[in-house]
């Protein structure tokens, strides 16, 4: 169906966000729309609310499956999609009105559009505006300008690494079987990769028309703290391959990529012995440092000392749980010394 987009929205126990949502695209001025709402076995009232709207709207589509995680559900609605382009929304964050017909409009005859979004944080029952993350308008043709593209970008707020700031070409996502890994978290960042590999014509939008939503106490939910290391060192590992793929992996970029799954490492680290694991946080710090792999990652980034610090302030939390564990971790990364 020529111009017809299909709109994917994954839920998953989100009851008190999902009107909001599906109110936003169901209000663009891009009225040639399909609404896919997937529901990933949800245990709240999310199911319940899903029905309701497809009867409400002939537009909206409603599918029900056992939970298997967001990249499944994204896939899913792919394969349910009847329209000539894909979109994808989250069902906590909402668009601006005229989000669907400015990409339409601007696609032309490249493979998908991206644009700017308003980042948000709750505080008590109230969204604080957080950033803007966008990059000047820009028409891109040819894999080596979009690839430097996404090289120059990567790691701003996930302006490249999102699926829910682009417009797709439906036909681009199916003839390269673009489909999003079964991670069970941070699977857009990985698709990213595999999806900037094949485009060679990109619109790039400086509007900001998404609204994404943090939340605190989100990191680490629903999954275990190993399963969350693994996916980032497997993403970390992607993204090495990619920019050797690509002819981009200098010594400077090698450490940029580095540092910033150290980053991760420790951020989630600190995270779960703080929140989540206070008891077990002997354990967690022996997961990280028993592990080659991991070990070898932080040995190599110079900035471990001060992003503890910092973390440590951000949370301010001065349990004496999280002081030792802090301490602990700490004492582990400045054995590797040198570059410390």
């Amino acid at each position: 169906m020529t111009g017809l987009v299909s709109v994917i929205v994954p839920v998953y126990n989100v009851e008190k966000t999902l009107v909001r949502c599906v109110e936003s695209i169901l209000n663009q001025t891009y009225k040639s729309l399909d609404i896919i709402l997937v529901d990933d076995g949800s245990t709240d009232q999310s199911p319940e609310i899903c029905d309701d709207l497809a009867r409400k709207h002939s537009i909206i589509r409603t599918f029900h499956k056992e939970n298997e995680g967001l990249g499944p559900t994204r896939n899913y609605g792919i394969k349910k999609a009847i329209g000539e382009y894909i979109y994808h929304c989250d069902s906590d964050d909402w668009l601006d009105n005229n989000l669907i017909e400015k990409c339409v409009h601007a696609i032309r005859d490249s493979d998908a559009v991206l644009f700017g979004y308003t980042i948000y944080t709750e505080k008590g029952n109230e969204l604080i505006k957080y950033e803007k993350v966008f990059a000047e308008d820009e028409f891109l043709v040819g894999k080596e300008r979009i690839r430097g593209f996404f090289t120059r970008q990567f790691g701003n707020y996930f302006l490249v690494e999102s699926v829910c700031n682009k417009l797709w070409r439906k036909s681009f996502i199916i003839d390269n079987a673009l489909f999003v890994p079964d991670f069970r978290r941070s699977q857009d960042v990985a698709y990213s990769f595999f999806v900037f590999d094949r485009l060679s014509k990109l619109v790039v939008l400086g509007d900001c028309m998404y609204n994404y939503v943090i939340r605190p106490g989100n990191l680490n939910k629903g999954r275990s703290f190993q399963e969350t290391i693994d996916t980032r060192y497997r993403i970390y590992k992607i993204s090495l391959e990619f920019y050797e793929k690509w002819g981009v992996l200098s010594n400077d970029e090698r450490i940029k990529l580095t540092n910033r799954a150290a980053e991760v490492f420790v951020n989630f680290t600190t995270h779960a012995i703080a929140v989540k694991y206070k008891r077990e946080w002997r354990d967690i710090v022996r997961f990280i440092f028993d592990n080659d792999d991991y070990s070898s990652v932080l040995s190599s980034y110079r900035g471990a000392s001060r992003f503890i610090k910092s973390f440590r302030f951000s949370y301010k939390i001065r349990s004496s749980v999280l002081l030792k564990a802090i301490s602990e971790i700490h004492h582990i990364i400045s054995k590797f010394g040198k570059n410390i």
